[in-house]
């Protein structure tokens, strides 16, 4: 097998695990405890709190549902931070789920 055909084959294992098990390193909203939400580099204790309050109340549709509802989420300025997050298994529009928004998450090299 040609270089060439290794790394596609590689590529293409590679994709079929992220399309079959998500985003490596996501944290789900939805279902994560107050440490796993603060585990994403840039999300502290307040905002934690702040997201299991709204999803308490019943859990986030979708982002626009999470940006309206977390006091702070739907300001430009903090898109990098959710970059660790999901709703419903979908990442943040205009965002890529980062290896390194995780603790512990290794980045890939192509």
């Amino acid at each position: 097998m040609s270089s060439v055909a290794v790394r596609q084959a590689k590529v293409s294992v590679a994709l079929a695990l992220v399309c079959a098990f998500g985003p490596a390193g996501a944290v789900e909203v939805n279902t994560a405890t107050q440490a796993e939400i603060e585990s994403v580099r840039g999300i502290g204790v307040a905002m934690s709190t702040a997201i299991l309050a709204e999803r308490a109340r019943r859990p986030f549709a979708d982002w626009v549902d999470f940006a309206r509802r977390v006091r702070g989420a739907g300001s430009a300025g903090r898109r990098p931070a959710f970059a660790g997050l999901t709703v419903n298994g979908l990442p943040q529009p205009g965002t890529a789920v980062a290896a390194d928004a995780v603790p512990g998450a290794a980045a890939s090299a192509p």
